[in-house]
């Protein structure tokens, strides 16, 4: 199947507005800093929040995609999403408070990113995975891009302010594309009750497994030490 037909395009477009609110911060930081009187420390901190909202929640989200269809997560997770911007656009005023809007955009990330690229593989043809995964890969560069670029240029033309309730607009976006466009799936081997088993989260078996294979481990430290 050809990356321009079926659910592939939507994902791709859709992937670019879950992240369109990934460079907000980085941004508004300088402006943010000034207003509040952030220290350098504390600002590392709200960043941070970001990435511990997806360090938390992204095992849940991944696991829950072996059990349902990875669909119901990633609209769940564009709430999420949307929440912790419009947070920071109209609630945030200081550290404690961007540091919680932070986080659950974070989490939102997690709920959107993998289990997008789980929606693609439940839906295609096993031979035509690797190609379409690769695209999917490929446009968080373009999502992150386009956040850089459009954070910029609303904050030019405005605040701080409107910079996050613009950038709420992408994961909005997203969930309407996915809500609209991605037919609900079933695998036989999902079950009606969801079960939480900390082995499937932590799969510390499976990692070491993969981690003996040489060439599966070299890439993962590479990409580790690239991010």
């Amino acid at each position: 199947m050809s990356i321009l037909k079926g659910n592939t395009p939507w994902m791709l477009l859709a992937q670019v507005g879950a992240l369109l609110g990934f460079a907000a911060y980085a941004v508004t930081l300088t402006t943010l800093q000034r207003e509040w009187g952030l220290s350098n420390f504390e600002s590392g901190l709200i960043a941070s929040a970001f990435f511990v909202g997806y360090i938390a929640v992204v095992p849940f989200a991944t696991a829950l995609t072996d059990q349902m269809d990875a669909r119901r997560i990633y609209m769940i997770g564009s709430l999420f999403a949307i929440t912790g911007q419009l947070g920071m656009g109209f609630v945030a005023s200081g550290f404690i408070s961007a540091c919680a809007c932070m986080m659950v955009s974070g989490a939102g990330l997690a709920a959107t990113y993998m289990p997008g690229l789980k929606i693609l593989s439940d839906r295609l043809i096993q031979g035509e995975i690797t190609r379409h995964i690769s695209f999917y890969t490929a446009f968080f560069g373009v999502g992150t891009g386009l956040s850089y670029v459009i954070s910029g240029w609303v904050l030019s033309m405005g605040d701080w302010h409107s910079v996050y309730r613009w950038v709420a607009l992408g994961p909005t976006t997203s969930l309407l594309i996915v809500l609209a466009f991605i037919r609900p799936t079933r695998h036989s081997h999902w079950q009606e009750k969801i079960t939480i088993d900390w082995r499937n989260i932590f799969p510390i078996r499976k990692w070491q497994q993969v981690l003996q294979n040489r060439n599966a481990s070299g890439y993962i430290l590479g990409y580790t030490v690239h991010s």
